[in-house]
């Protein structure tokens, strides 16, 4: 696994519309990004590399509705 630190995003699936959302937005390694997703085996929310970061969020879906989003990994930032 890459040790390397990059810009990555930690990404959410909303349940009820699909949609993709980025969440906490930092610069870590796979490694570090690992241990916290680790921490959320036994959490719902930990706080790390200066933010918040929990297996799930609200999300506003495009059609107003509201929904909740599932932390499904870590990629590198799409800009």
């Amino acid at each position: 696994m890459s040790n390397d630190k990059k810009t990555r995003e930690y990404v959410y699936k909303c349940r009820l519309c699909n949609e993709l959302k980025a969440g906490a937005i930092g610069c870590f390694s796979l490694m570090e990004a690992q241990a916290v997703l680790f921490e959320l085996e036994d959490k719902s929310l930990t706080y790390r590399l200066g933010a918040m970061i929990g297996r799930v969020q609200y999300h506003l879906c495009s059609d107003g509705s509201l929904g909740i989003a599932d932390l499904i990994g870590v990629r590198d930032q799409i800009l």
